[in-house]
């Protein structure tokens, strides 16, 4: 599930830096789900985003890593905004296909070393799809990294995004009942 996956994506990154600061974590993230639009016209995951001063934010994802346990097989947040990673093996990332691990390794290469100021900074150079306090949509990104056919992978996002959310619901309704 997409929970599951974008805990196992974080646990990913915090691992390769023995804890990471959570505002750079979105900023890899962003940048993942970015590269996976790019190469295959679908993201890694399907979290809100939007552009602020401090750079982009993953709506669900950052709240979920700070104010809950909800990838707690995965990651801990200290009170320093630090996350952790508790299953750091990529073995153990049943969610991540192949081709997710390849842009993930490929991310952390390209901009690990940075710190959160400098990714906000080059994201914001190179990303036209960022702008400030507005919301970035799938279909602004799809059309920043060059898609032929946009609207059309737009539609398909959503859809799978819906049934995402239709399982997940499923998937609640049913360990309540148990």
């Amino acid at each position: 599930m997409e929970h599951d996956r974008i805990g196992q994506i974080s646990a990913f990154f915090a691992d390769k830096n023995a804890g990471i600061d959570i505002f750079k974590l979105m900023k890899l993230l962003y940048i993942a789900n970015r590269q996976c639009l790019f190469r295959y016209a679908h993201p890694m995951f399907f979290d809100t985003m939007s552009s602020a001063s401090s750079g982009v934010v993953l709506h669900h994802t950052r709240s979920r890593i700070i104010n809950a346990d909800f990838y707690e097989k995965y990651i801990r947040c200290d009170a320093n905004l630090i996350v952790h990673a508790l299953s750091p093996t990529v073995e153990d990332f049943d969610e991540l296909s192949e081709a997710n691990v390849e842009i993930l390794e490929k991310v952390w290469e390209d901009h690990g070393h940075q710190t959160d100021l400098e990714l906000r900074d080059y994201m914001e150079c190179l990303y036209h799809e960022i702008n400030k306090n507005k919301e970035i949509t799938f279909l602004d990104i799809l059309k920043a990294v060059g898609n032929l056919d946009p609207e059309y992978h737009y539609n398909e996002i959503l859809y799978f995004r819906d049934l995402d959310e239709m399982f997940r619901k499923y998937e609640n309704d049913s360990v309540i009942k148990e």
